[in-house]
């Protein structure tokens, strides 16, 4: 059947190239299968995790057993043939697909479930079911009350057998399908071998090649006639492609890293709002998942009604539109980003897509909003005392012939007024350097044990008046750092004055340090009224009083706090506060011990 032996040859070359792209593929494919499948099988179960997690948070609430609900998870379990599991916070199960929860045991130290109760926003897993006695792929997801508060978790998860039985049949259909193109393909390389001369196939080899991206491939020129002149013509295309796709690659590469590495975010979309590009700047600010993105309608992957409405708008009156937009990120928080949107036009102008730019703009406005309010605090701190110094002085103007007692009284106000001005100057002074980097730390080996006994001693006399009960566990071990004994000093004072002076009369204050192998724990617990999760999230700004009136009367510049926490941060460690309304308070500072 082959009549010769260079049809022979150039058939085989195909056959043998044709098998081994298919087993090559094969193989790649066959590996490749189990972990797409099971890819998809777990966003299919996070997806119905949500879901679950969605509909449960109303049922977590009840304490008796709710057979309506049970049966109707058990429905949904039938319907999508996945197992749905609902977990309370303590680790009770109060509805499940495939058991009854009466008889389950407690959930709260499988894997997935106290993952998921410690923090995790999700958890995967891949193991064997205690109730169900076979293996199985778990995905949990966190259930939350109106108050953003962790009550549960809503588990979903399918058999492993069943994820097995999918890979096994699409590997099969896959073989199949590769089976069946080689023979096509080795048939009609067969065909066209016999076909073609020896000139003209080799020049139909080097043109296919170079339809396929392969430009370095040349025909030899044999002849002076045509078919050379010919040869010579396709060595030249081949040439000229060869440079004109690799200048065009190299380009193509520039502009998608520059584009990778620019700080703003960039998404491009056609006509159908479908996301052709978009960079990790703006999968980052608009908490695109990974595997979501280029090919899908924009609106579906960011959920931003407001992102979407621009974009329409940008397609039908074809003009750039910029915007301000506010979103919730991933944490909860609010992020404010500056859209640019602009129509994307093909060389007949025709409108054929868009591209946004989105830039982060939330610092600056946090920034912008951190200038106001200090100008404002800082007037306001400095407004009160000039306008007691003012009317005292006035006073004193007024009537020179004052009593001597009545002037002595007035000239120390003044000047309790202007050591408290002072106070703030220096305050703040201390601050800018601190925040700006520039405060020199004079880094010695300090104990803390003396400093906290020194500001004990000076505060004694005003927790007397109060008859406070003041409690000092020191560490057995040194409590040493190395740092700025006068900055440390400080941060002991304003923990130990503050709560001296916001805990109630008859309260209590403890003083401890503890010291483990990498940090100095420095703590101040008091029994005073506590901090709202607002005042707890906001004490350490400048200013911030949790309650003002209350606050000018014990005194202070309202800059202690932040004073301490910058001083810790500038030493390498940092701060906390545990509070309850009505239970007292305990600030930490943690700093690194010295060695």
């Amino acid at each position: 059947m082959l009549s010769s032996r260079f049809l022979t040859k150039i058939f085989a070359a195909f056959a043998a190239t044709i098998v081994l792209t298919a087993v090559v593929v094969g193989w790649l494919e066959a590996d490749s299968i189990e972990k797409s499948v099971r890819d998809r099988t777990i966003a299919r179960l996070r997806e119905q995790a949500v879901l679950l997690a969605e509909v449960a948070a109303p049922y977590l609430g009840r304490t008796e057993y709710d057979e309506a609900f049970q049966a109707r998870i058990q429905e949904l379990g039938r319907a999508n043939r996945t197992r749905f599991t609902v977990i309370r916070e303590d680790g009770s199960v109060i509805a499940d697909s495939e058991h009854s929860p009466l008889r389950m045991q407690n959930h709260r130290e499988r894997p997935e479930v106290s993952a998921v109760l410690e923090g995790s926003n999700d958890h995967v897993v891949e193991r064997a079911s205690d109730t169900l006695k076979s293996s199985l792929i778990y995905v949990a997801w966190p259930v939350v009350d109106a108050s953003g508060r962790r009550v549960g978790v809503a588990r979903t998860a399918r058999e492993r057998a069943n994820v097995s039985s999918e890979t096994g049949a699409l590997r099969t259909n896959m073989l199949t399908g590769i089976v069946i193109a080689a023979v096509l393909a080795c048939g009609a390389a067969y065909f066209i071998a016999r076909k073609l001369t020896d000139p003209l196939r080799a020049m139909t080899r080097a043109v296919t090649e170079m339809a396929a991206g392969d430009f370095s491939r040349r025909v030899r020129k044999d002849s002076d006639d045509e078919l050379g002149d010919l040869a010579v013509a396709c060595n030249s295309l081949a040439e000229q492609l060869s440079q004109r796709i690799d200048a065009l690659g190299k380009e193509r590469q520039q502009v998608v890293a520059t584009l990778r590495s620019m700080v703003e975010g960039v998404v491009a979309t056609d006509e159908r709002q479908r996301v052709l590009f978009i960079n990790d700047s703006a999968r980052r600010m608009l908490s695109v998942d990974v595997a979501l993105g280029v090919g899908r309608p924009l609106w579906e992957i960011t959920r931003v009604q407001r992102i979407g409405a621009i974009l329409d708008s940008t397609l039908q009156k074809e003009r750039e539109i910029a915007d301000e937009i506010s979103i919730v990120d991933v944490s909860g928080g609010d992020r404010i980003l500056e859209l640019r949107s602009s129509p994307m036009r093909s060389e007949d102008e025709t409108v054929r897509g868009a591209v946004l730019v989105f830039h982060d703009i939330t610092e600056l406005r946090r920034l912008e909003k951190v200038r106001r309010d200090f100008v404002s605090n800082v007037s306001h701190e400095l407004k009160t005392p000039l306008t007691a110094m003012r009317g005292f002085v006035e006073t004193l103007l007024d009537d020179p012939d004052v009593d001597l007692e009545i002037r002595t009284r007035f000239l120390e106000r003044i000047r309790n007024q202007t050591e408290r001005m002072q106070s703030l100057v220096l305050d703040q002074l201390t601050l800018a350097k601190l925040e700006a980097n520039e405060a020199p730390l004079d880094r010695q080996r300090v104990d803390l044990r003396p400093l906290v006994e020194s500001s004990l001693a000076t505060i004694e006399p005003i927790a007397s008046t109060k008859s406070l009960r003041i409690g000092f566990e020191p560490s057995l071990l040194a409590a040493e750092v190395e740092g700025d004994r006068e900055l440390l000093r400080q941060v002991v004072t304003n923990l130990i004055d503050n709560a001296v002076k916001y805990t109630p009369d008859e309260g209590r204050v403890v003083v401890r340090l503890m010291v483990d192998d990498a940090n100095v724990t420095f703590s101040v617990e008091d029994s005073g009224l506590g901090l709202s999760a607002e005042d707890r999230r906001r004490v350490f700004e400048r200013f911030y009083r949790v309650d003002s009136a209350r606050s000018r009367d014990v005194g202070g510049t309202g800059l202690g706090l932040s004073i301490v926490r910058n001083v810790a941060v500038a030493h390498g460690g940092d701060v906390s506060v545990e509070s309850e309304l009505g239970k007292g308070s305990t600030f930490r500072v943690r700093l690194p011990r010295a060695v």
